[in-house]
């Protein structure tokens, strides 16, 4: 529930208006002047100009308000969690560097409960974060805000946005030239055309909001995945995720239907997500050690053959002046014992159980509803029902 005052929210509701309305406004009499008069090709350039303008104001009229020096603040000293400056120092080693003088707290109101999350090169803190989430499940979501604004996530989403809103142009063009035939396009323009364009307009934008919640998704989880192996505390992690989806009101029972128009996922679905993400993190690292380990080890016995075979007291076995090299064993292995073997299992392994689960293991301990580990040597289901 909002919370700001009546004349608050009107004013939030007027400003809205006064942005757009006089944007669509001129765009539609733009764009029905420009269809009589101009080829194809600079009516869509038209178009698609007028398009990026309106998404522009689109995505900077929030930060407007977001990045105002009245609803910015320093933390006070307690409010951001000691442990937060190690994961940015260990997230900060590259070009981009994130420390604790870019962690700010904002007044701003938001609607549910947000997480922390980057904006214009700074960490932004919701107040509403500082009393909902503990502190190791602060540091843990500080870390992934920074974590996203190291590799850019938020300008990459918004460059999506914008290539998928040029499909507008030729979504209007088809509708023109198929529906608009009714309506006597191209010997005659008339009103109607104009709600075709905006057809396509409005076809675009939701195919942009769809590509984008997707893509927002997997970088979720990605980031996620890569903070609990960052900072070894994938309870915490589940325990943000699960306090975020209570506070944004997520059903913790899975619902394809509803998840596929929700922005966010409910808690199940997202500890999937992130268990992916670290499985296929693990192999892709086992499969560079263990390529690695076979190229050392093809070489040091390639090297070995060489020196064999040009070892001329060594008949028989390499050298021989056949243009063949025997082998330097009985059983003609002559390559050295490879590497041990190199499996999944020697990572850390990451339970996806919530925050109620824990990492309780076959030694009989409880877990942290006081549920005993089940006869297989598994924990039992945590408070809200699922493992």
């Amino acid at each position: 529930i909002d919370p700001r005052p009546l004349g608050a929210r009107a004013a939030a509701c007027a400003l809205n208006f006064l942005v757009f309305l006089p944007v669509g406004a001129a765009g539609t009499l733009a764009l029905y002047a420009a269809l009589p008069a101009l080829g194809t090709l600079a009516w869509s350039g038209i178009f698609l100009a007028l398009l990026w303008l309106a998404l522009s104001l689109w995505l900077m009229k929030p930060r407007l308000a977001l990045l105002s020096e009245a609803n910015l603040r320093r933390p006070e000293e307690g409010e951001i969690p000691p442990g937060t400056e190690k994961y940015l120092a260990l997230l900060s080693s590259g070009d981009v560097k994130v420390g604790p003088e870019d962690v700010l707290v904002s007044t701003a109101f938001y609607p549910g409960l947000p997480a922390p999350f980057p904006m214009a090169g700074r960490i932004l803190v919701p107040e509403k974060a500082l009393r909902a989430f503990p502190p190791k499940a602060l540091e843990v979501r500080v870390a992934a805000a920074a974590l996203c604004r190291v590799v850019s996530s938020g300008r990459s989403i918004a460059l999506l946005r914008f290539f998928s809103m040029s499909l507008a142009v030729p979504a209007a063009l088809i509708l023109l030239n198929s529906a608009g035939i009714l309506y006597g396009y191209p010997v005659v323009v008339r009103p109607p055309l104009v709600a075709l364009v905006w057809a396509g307009i409005w076809a675009a934008f939701w195919f942009s909001e769809f590509a984008a919640l997707y893509v927002e998704r997997t970088v979720s989880a990605r980031v996620s995945a890569t903070v609990a192996a960052v900072t070894l505390d994938a309870r915490s992690l589940f325990e943000s995720v699960e306090i975020t989806a209570r506070g944004n009101l997520d059903p913790a029972t899975q619902t394809p239907w509803l998840d596929f128009f929700r922005p966010r996922q409910n808690p199940v679905s997202q500890f999937e997500a992130i268990r992916r993400s670290i499985q296929e993190m693990v192999e892709s690292a086992t499969k560079r050690r263990a390529a690695a380990a076979a190229g050392s080890a093809g070489g040091k016995g390639a090297a070995e053959g060489v020196a064999k075979d040009a070892d001329p007291g060594r008949a028989g076995t390499g050298g021989n002046g056949n243009g063949s090299s025997g082998s330097a064993r009985p059983d003609g292995a002559d390559a050295p014992d490879g590497p041990e073997e190199v499996s999944g299992s020697a990572a850390p392994s990451v339970s996806p159980e919530g925050p109620d689960g824990g990492r309780d293991g076959p030694d009989g301990r409880e877990d942290a509803d006081g549920d005993p580990d089940g006869p297989d040597g598994r924990e039992g289901p945590g408070r809200n029902g699922y493992n």
